[in-house]
């Protein structure tokens, strides 16, 4: 299987940030009515978050009949909510990590990450 690559057509390089996720629908995705899973034997995969200084964070979503910007806002979620759920929690975050701290004050917020 190849890679998803999420990339807005108005960029020369790959990727999309959360604040250009809007809703239900993403008309700067490129390839957005794509079906990514065509093929893919499984109904279901799961993305696993691995963010320095925190404890991993999963989610599982349907492949059935995907779209690339069904996927992204998916995985868009599943970012916010796992940065939501690091900050609420208030969790120290492991020393030597300090630059990757989530929060509000002087912290890194979704709109930071790239997918």
């Amino acid at each position: 299987m190849q890679p998803i690559v999420f990339k807005n057509q108005r960029a020369s390089a790959p990727g999309m940030r959360i604040a250009e996720v809007d809703g239900e629908y993403c008309p700067a995705l490129e390839g957005a009515s794509d079906r990514v899973f065509e093929g893919f034997a499984y109904r279901e995969a799961k993305i696993r978050i691995l963010w320095p200084g925190y404890p991993p964070f999963e989610k599982r979503f349907r492949t059935q009949d995907a779209q690339r910007s069904v996927l992204l806002m998916m995985v868009a979620a599943a970012v916010e909510r796992c940065m939501k759920g690091h900050a609420n929690k208030m969790l120290p975050i492991k020393r030597g990590f300090e630059a990757w701290t989530i929060g509000k004050h002087g912290g890194l917020g979704p709109d930071d990450v790239l997918m």
